[in-house]
């Protein structure tokens, strides 16, 4: 028996081999998946879908922190390549690449709001969301 993943259609009762098809492993994909925990100045009332706010504001933030050139743009930038915030948050294709016509290729990171129902993190009160990065984004590529 070959090794590998093993996919059924599970919508027919027929088992025959002509229903089922092997996938073999691929490379692993590494993934980080971070915790980000702190304490409200002031305090915070959440949309219905707070992942909008939070992409926003700690993408901002990370672009204030990261970005040392101050252009009003990143794909101009000589640090382009090299900076963390396009690389997280307007990822680039690759220099030469086979992705048809595309600008951007998907950004590596899901952020993972406070649960559905939450709708303030009060003053002086702990706030948490969680933050996932994959591929060569994720500290295990390193």
């Amino acid at each position: 028996m070959e090794e590998g993943l093993k996919l059924e259609r599970t919508d027919l009762l027929d088992t025959s081999p002509s229903t089922t098809r092997w996938l073999r492993p691929g490379p692993a994909l590494p993934l980080a998946r971070y915790a980000l925990v702190f304490r409200m100045q002031d305090g915070l009332r959440l949309p219905e879908f707070a992942g909008s706010l939070l992409r926003g504001q700690f993408g901002a933030s990370l672009r204030r922190i990261a970005c040392m050139t101050g252009l009003p743009e990143c794909p101009g930038c000589p640090l382009y390549r090299t900076c963390p915030y396009p690389a997280i948050f307007e990822t680039p294709p690759p220099p030469s690449h086979a992705l048809q016509r595309f600008s951007q290729v998907p950004n590596p990171y899901v952020i993972e709001p406070p649960r559905l129902g939450r709708a303030a993190c009060p003053r002086a009160r702990h706030c948490r969301f969680t933050l996932s990065l994959s591929g060569a984004h994720s500290p295990s590529c390193r």
